[in-house]
């Protein structure tokens, strides 16, 4: 399997990288869904703003252009564990942030003709015994206690709904959805575009000088700016008081060829929901526009020592996850998985991300620590952000994400050990499962 990335297919050339000093109303770094999100939603407020947006690499080739495409809400698949530490209140809040970002990418794809694949069908979390059984009547009991929708689904509903592999039960999140997140990011890329954001490509910003004026340093050239945006979403930025919050972590996905008649028979799967086992180190199914599958695995994620390691491509990890699929649904044993490759997730200490400001910088703004669920955030805390620069009123003002206090990681080594111990143990019980 090569390491090309299929939601990138056809990506445009780069935008020329910054090489001269500018000024500007507002300066975002880094140019994924969250990035982007911020500059169209202030040109959007005020048009005859100055934007500029400065990307690393290129705008939408990160963790944006990377993921499953799955729109789950912060909680994830950790409605219990979200409960019992955070409360119905705040539990449901999350929740509701989650459907306000499904309502901003349906309003963002309708006024720019973003055509990103949307499919609205939910996902189903499957129980193949009668634990998992059980632990999906819990969250149904848990989805209830938040007044969001989900739906216990008997064997003969599930096998109806997703055949390829004896279920005991299932749990419908109709909620859900799942995208094509390169038509998206670069949809948004093009959005921002022609609305005059000035968007430099293979500009990474070094330092951030603060003052009255922030000015932000590249390494051909800066910007002096009244209002700042960092948006570098699984990313290290330059500020070390963010990075202490997050670490960086890889997830992988394989892409196989579309599938014949026969093999979509052999899954039997209608209505084409996105597929979760019922594990914290859960796999996902989905499909393609185009009749391909997709599956993470999140047993492979990957946590490196040194977090400027690139680990996006790891053959290696490809064929565990190709083998892995291939003993899980026999009657596909002849589908091919051609492509593969990672990118990174930002966690935090307690599993959700934050939107903030940096007040002892002056006027800078933050969103960062999706923890592995930002397609949905990402639209929330661009927004949020865009806001706030502008001094407007929120349209999200009940957000517990907002300046919320959170916990540094240990010292590297610590914290290197602590995610992959916790990572094999996860694996072990699933395996044991």
């Amino acid at each position: 399997m090569n390491g090309s990335i299929y939601w990138l297919d056809g990506a445009p050339s780069p935008q020329p990288a910054l090489g001269e000093t500018l000024s500007a109303d507002a300066v975002i770094v880094g140019g994924g869904f969250t990035g982007l999100a911020t500059a169209i939603h202030l040109k959007r407020l005020q048009p005859e703003m100055e934007v500029v947006l400065l990307d690393a690499a290129a705008a939408g080739g990160g963790s944006s252009g990377r993921n499953l495409g799955l729109t789950p809400t912060p909680i994830g698949n950790r409605i219990i564990e979200t409960l019992a530490g955070h409360g119905r209140e705040t539990t449901a809040a999350l929740h509701r942030a989650g459907l306000h970002g499904i309502e901003l990418i349906e309003r963002l794809c309708a006024d720019y003709d973003i055509d990103c694949d949307f499919n609205a069908a939910g996902s189903i979390l499957i129980a193949t015994d009668p634990g998992e059984g059980e632990l999906l009547q819990r969250q149904a009991r848990a989805y209830a206690e938040i007044g969001a929708e989900a739906h216990l689904l008997d064997a003969g509903e599930t096998a109806r709904r997703f055949g390829a592999v004896e279920t005991v039960a299932g749990l419908h999140l109709p909620c859900n959805r799942d995208l094509h997140p390169g038509k998206l990011v670069l949809g948004m890329k093009r959005a921002a575009l022609a609305l005059g954001v000035r968007i430099f490509d293979n500009s990474p910003c070094l330092e951030i000088l603060a003052g009255d004026t922030v000015t932000v340093r590249t390494d051909k050239g800066e910007v002096r700016t009244a209002a700042l945006a960092l948006a570098t979403g699984g990313y290290r930025g330059p500020v070390a008081s963010l990075n202490r919050k997050i670490r960086q972590t890889y997830s992988y996905v394989i892409a196989s060829e579309p599938l014949s008649n026969r093999q979509w028979d052999a899954l039997a799967w209608p209505n084409r929901e996105n597929i979760y086992s019922t594990h914290t180190q859960f796999w996902c199914l989905r499909t393609g526009r185009d009749g391909r599958l997709f599956m993470v695995d999140a047993t492979n994620a990957h946590c490196p020592f040194d977090q400027n390691r690139d680990a996006s491509n790891v053959p290696a990890t490809y064929a565990k996850m190709s083998a892995f699929f291939h003993r899980r649904f026999p009657r596909l044993a002849d589908l091919e998985f051609k492509r593969g490759w990672g990118g990174k997730i930002a966690l935090t200490m307690d599993g959700l991300p934050s939107i903030g400001r940096l007040e002892a910088l002056g006027n800078v703004h933050f969103a960062e620590g999706y923890s592995g669920r930002g397609v949905l955030m990402s639209q929330v805390a661009g927004q949020t952000m865009a806001e706030r620069i502008l001094g407007r009123e929120l349209s999200f003002p009940d957000n517990p994400l907002l300046d919320r206090h959170r916990r540094d990681f240990p010292p590297n080594i610590a914290a290197w050990l602590g995610i992959n111990l916790t990572f094999a143990k996860l694996r072990r019980q699933r395996r044991n499962a």
